[in-house]
């Protein structure tokens, strides 16, 4: 319940752009200091800042800049597990790229394969994909998450409920034994949950920096994953994807 109301709060807040927190507090019928708690956790999720008698949402330069800042950091990394993951790639696959700054390399590797079909809501694999003759490219609808680059929405869910997934690529915040895959936005987490109930194989790709670590919303569990694909992973990972028969791929 508290999970469901922060992404309320989220989103009432995204829409009106500023608010009171007597408003919020009338608005969720809760008192002022669970308000208050909620709103130190999603000032830690970093789309909403304090201003005086109230909170605002951040404003869309910082959600452009906070993409692209994430597209860069780490980027050698990211690009050796895009191109290790472009490896499980076969002919006439039906593939799901998730949102994200990693899954999104994937795309750069796919040139030799033939009769592709890429599902996704990630905007920048929209783009690339678009310009490639080999690539089949189904772009999920919905609302533009201008701080993930990504689609979400019922559009999105109802129809994937109908789509054939052979091979899913994911992406998470953060992934961890105890949490599993998690992620910060709850519309996105619908998405995940369903790709990985639908794919025949789902395969996580993380760099080193995203173990151990977890957000606000889980959408799978490890034991859920066929395959993690990282450029470095702690010993205790190992460990624990061979002890539950997942595979483990590191880059370097």
């Amino acid at each position: 319940m508290k999970n469901i109301r922060l992404a309320k709060m989220e989103k009432l807040i995204l829409e009106r752009r500023i608010m009171s927190l007597k408003e919020l507090q009338e608005e969720f019928g809760i008192s002022m200091n669970t308000i208050r708690r909620d709103i130190n956790e999603l000032i830690e999720n970093g789309n909403i800042k304090k201003v005086y008698g109230g909170v605002e949402y951040c404003e869309s330069e910082v959600e452009f800049s906070d993409f692209l800042e994430r597209c860069v950091r780490d980027k050698d990394f990211k690009e050796l597990i895009g191109r290790k993951a472009s490896r499980f790639v076969e002919d006439n696959d039906i593939i799901f790229v998730d949102s994200g700054t990693t899954a999104m390399n994937i795309i750069y590797y796919l040139c030799d394969k033939k009769n592709v079909t890429i599902i996704t809501n990630n905007l920048s694999v929209v783009i690339e994909a678009s310009r490639k003759e080999n690539i089949n490219l189904i772009a999920l609808g919905g609302e533009v998450n201008k701080r993930t680059f990504s689609f979400a929405g019922k559009d999105s869910l109802n129809f994937l409920k109908d789509i054939n997934i052979t091979k899913a690529f994911m992406a998470a915040t953060g992934i961890s034994v105890k949490n599993g895959a998690t992620n910060s936005v709850y519309e996105e987490r619908d998405i995940k949950s369903k790709v990985v109930d639908k794919a025949e194989k789902v395969f996580m790709l993380v760099d080193h920096t995203k173990f151990d670590k977890h957000s606000l919303f889980t959408y799978c569990e490890l034991d859920d994953i066929d395959c993690i694909i990282t450029d470095k992973a702690p010993e205790k990972y190992k460990k624990f994807a061979k002890e539950h028969n997942i595979k483990l791929v590191e880059c370097v």
